[in-house]
């Protein structure tokens, strides 16, 4: 029994003898693997981990369109194949980065430099080698991707703004100074909004709790991926979620003619001669045009040339770094900055002038409303007048010494006239309407964030503020014209002659009239707004609208009243339209207008307004054209506000099919038409006509020139009797003499600058100030007043430019005689 149970412990005991030793040789091979995998082989395992595994992707959310009123895209997402390097462990060989650099069409240092910030940086944020592949490119990576670690190929929105089909205004701008234009996002190959609507409603909170815009919400793709970068599977997708779209007041076919006839007016202005009227105006860079519904306040159509293209600044967003793309916009940036005519400013809202004498009508209310004047009253319309101690005020036609009533002085633009007025009348009184239209304010508008320069209203405040000069009875009276120290923009501008249209609304001007999601809900909507109802009397109403009307009209009977032309300053530009409106369209159309010229100083060739609505016995329209260095509004603005007349209320196509086309087709209509008689099936009936057709700038009869479109006729420089003015100034009485426009002061030496955007960017981040000066009539004081703006280094990236700088001299001249106003 003993020597059983020996022989069991001895057999148990040689058991765990032989477990003993497997467990430690178990132990030991686990250590020695544990040892290997560590330590030995850790570096090369943790690499190779680095390059397998889940990977999380950002799917980037489209941005949302921005449409007219109409429904047409002006700027929309499209899909684009973008060629991506991510991380791998397997290094690409050199035969493998030429091939891709083949493929790609772009250098292999630039794959190299790639696969070395992978190494260096992020390993998983893969690098964009190239974007905007073509179909070709896309279809070579997809069959060689699996021969190509780290290569990915992926669908990326691409910002694009495609204008209208046939589009007249070059490299897709149309309407470029209202959209903006993108810069490069946080996400490779992502944008964001940098100026304009792009920018103003990126991302915009409008109500607690409510934040739209047209940037969406990005999504994320989790992906499987192998040893060499490539996805084997999606584990999980969080879809993006697209930008709301934004739509606009803005008519885009409106806008093409609007912002065509401009830059072909400007064109014009440097290149031609315009009778005795001068020209060329070889600094007529730039200016801006204007529609608004006298009735709501929106903005129909909102020209600023010259301009840019918002898709190129997309492009460059999107491309790789140091590509030829951005290459190519970093060239076109630089010439962008070169030109004279500052492409990236805004000049419906950023430009101020003085309004010269599109100003008359507040003077004219303010008189009327204090009893000084009646519609009918009859006031001497002088050469000059004097100022005492031998200085005078000098009418711009120096020719007449007859008495005009209120619609002639208007017609006429007779400075003297108001010159009398607003000394009678007041600087008081004269502010006090002009501060009810909004002149000398914010407009009130919040579409375009950031773009507005606010006007400045002449005033005792405004000339102690700039000039520190004392006010005195010769600084009213320059008021009275519109100059002095009162310097506005354009769509401020529209928004006085809209009021003075409608009998009294002023509203405030917008852009965007809803935003809504991808799914066409309506999420909000902008409605019109009431900034202040102007006490106006109905005959006060009717006085301004018959004299405004009477700027384009002929009036035979007028002849009584001296040596005189009988038609308005803005007549020739107009020259039938009221007539040929009543034959083509079944109702006549008159234009209400009035002309204006802004002294910029001695020897600066003055900038032109012409404001104007129509029809002028029931407002629907406003229109206002500013040019610079156009030398008046006779020349430089009337002719683009015919030529969108035309079109608008459909006379050129009503006298196309009429047969009755012009001897010269306008580029503005001839670009939809040319010469014949078939109309494109997009462009559809005019806003306020169904005839179809087109026509241009009408024939004159002979010897009177050709109207706007053509060679412009002059209603100035007549040959005509000379008064003898006050003190003896003047020519001889009986003479014959030209009409001049002499800039010459009588009261101090006036002088203007205008500051500008250098053609090289500074440091980016740094500031830039463009100073607005002048001296005050009567004195030496300098005015100022500037804005800083930054301006990008490099546009590379899509760091914005300048957009809103204020560069137009505060008018300072003095009592000089005026030009055409």
């Amino acid at each position: 029994m003993d020597t059983d149970r020996e022989e069991t412990l001895s057999y148990l005991r040689r058991r765990a003898a032989k477990v003993g030793v497997l467990l430690c040789a178990c132990f030991l091979i686990l250590t020695w693997r544990l040892w290997n995998l560590q330590v030995s082989r850790g570096a090369s395992l943790t690499a190779q981990a680095g390059g397998e595994g889940i990977r999380t992707l950002p799917l980037p959310a489209p941005r949302g369109e921005i449409l007219d009123s109409s429904g047409v895209v002006l700027a929309r997402d499209s899909a684009s194949w973008e060629a991506t390097l991510s991380y791998t462990a397997k290094p690409l060989h050199t035969a493998e980065v030429n091939r891709i650099a083949d493929i790609l069409g772009i250098p292999a240092g630039s794959i190299e430099a790639a696969a070395q910030k992978l190494r260096s940086g992020l390993p998983f944020v893969p690098v964009v080698l190239a974007a905007n592949l073509t179909p070709a490119q896309s279809t070579i990576l997809k069959q060689d991707a699996w021969e190509l670690p780290g290569v990915n190929l992926v669908v990326q929105p691409e910002r694009i703004y495609p204008g209208l089909p046939n589009d007249p205004n070059p490299g897709n701008q149309l309407a470029a100074n209202i959209l903006g234009f993108v810069r490069a996002g946080t996400q490779p190959g992502t944008v964001v909004g940098a100026a304009g609507i792009e920018g103003s409603y990126n991302s915009r909170k409008i109500a607690p709790g409510l934040t739209i815009g047209l940037a969406g919400t990005d999504g994320q793709e989790i992906v499987q991926i192998n040893r060499s970068s490539q996805p084997i599977g999606v584990l999980a997708v969080r879809p993006p979620v697209a930008g709301d779209n934004v739509v606009l007041t803005i008519n885009a076919k409106d806008q093409a003619v609007l912002q065509r006839a401009l830059s072909d007016q400007l064109a014009a202005l440097r290149t031609r001669t315009f009778g005795s009227d001068g020209g060329p105006f070889p600094q007529a860079y730039g200016g801006a045009a204007v529609v608004i519904d006298v009735r709501t306040g929106q903005i129909l159509a909102d020209a600023s040339e010259p301009t840019f293209s918002p898709g190129a600044f997309a492009t460059a967003a999107q491309a790789p770094p140091g590509s030829a793309a951005q290459q190519a916009f970093s060239r076109q940036y630089a010439a962008w900055l070169a030109e004279p005519g500052r492409p990236f400013v805004d000049h419906s809202l950023s430009d101020t002038a003085p309004p010269g004498s599109t100003f008359k009508p507040i003077t004219a209310i303010a008189a009327l409303q204090g009893g000084f004047i009646t519609p009918l009253q009859h006031l001497p319309c002088p050469a000059s007048i004097s100022l005492g101690n031998g200085y005078f005020l000098h009418n711009w036609i120096p020719v007449f010494d007859g008495y005009l009533d209120l619609t002639q002085a208007i017609a006429f633009s007779c400075d003297t006239y108001f010159y009398a007025v607003g000394a009678k009348t007041g600087i008081t009184a004269i502010d006090r309407v002009a501060t009810e239209f909004g002149l000398g304010q914010p407009t009130g508008q919040t579409d375009l964030l950031g773009e507005e320069n606010p006007g400045t209203l002449s005033s005792p405040a405004t000339a102690m503020r700039l000039a520190h000069a004392a006010w005195t009875p010769a600084f009213t009276m320059q008021t009275a014209i519109g100059q002095g120290f009162s310097a506005f923009n354009s769509v401020e501008m529209a928004d006085y002659v809209a009021a003075l249209a409608n009998g009294g609304t002023l509203w405030r001007p917008y852009f965007v009239s809803e935003v809504t999601s991808g799914a066409g809900k309506v999420l909000w909507r902008q409605q019109p707004s009431v900034r202040r109802r102007i006490p106006l009397s109905p005959a006060i109403v009717q006085a301004i609208r018959t004299a405004m009307a009477a700027v384009t009209q002929n009036h035979p009977s007028w002849a009584a009243y001296g040596p005189v032309d009988t038609f308005g300053t803005a007549y020739w530009p107009f020259y039938q339209f009221t007539n040929e409106t009543a034959q083509y369209l079944g109702h006549a159309i008159t234009v209400a207008g009035k002309t204006g010229t802004a002294q910029l100083g001695n020897g600066v060739v003055p900038d032109g307004w012409f404001i104007s609505f129509a029809p002028a016995n029931n407002p629907q329209i406003a229109v206002v054209v500013y040019t610079q260095h156009s030398n008046e509004g006779f020349v430089g603005g009337a002719p683009v506000v015919r030529e969108f007349y035309d079109y608008y209320f459909g006379l050129d196509r009503a006298m196309w099919k009429a047969g009755k086309a012009a001897q010269i087709i306008p580029p503005a209509v001839q670009m939809y038409f040319g010469q014949n008689s078939q109309l494109p099936p997009w462009f559809g009936p005019s806003p306020m006509a169904k005839a179809g057709g087109a026509t241009g700038t009408k024939a004159l009869p002979a010897g009177s020139g050709t109207a706007a479109g053509g060679a412009s006729p002059s209603s100035r420089g007549r040959t005509s009797t000379v008064a003898a003015a006050p003190g003896g100034t003047g020519g001889t009485p009986g003479s014959t003499t030209q009409a001049a426009r002499s800039a010459t002061s009588t009261t101090g030496t006036a002088a203007s600058s205008r500051g500008s955007v250098g053609a090289t960017a500074p440091t980016s981040g740094s500031t830039t100030q463009a100073a607005r000066s002048g001296t005050a009539a009567g004195g030496s004081a300098t005015s100022r007043q500037s804005r800083a703006s930054t301006i990008p280094a490099t546009p590379s990236g899509g760091t914005a430019p300048a957009r809103a700088t204020p560069v137009r001299g505060v008018s300072s001249t003095t009592s000089g005689a005026k030009p055409a106003g």
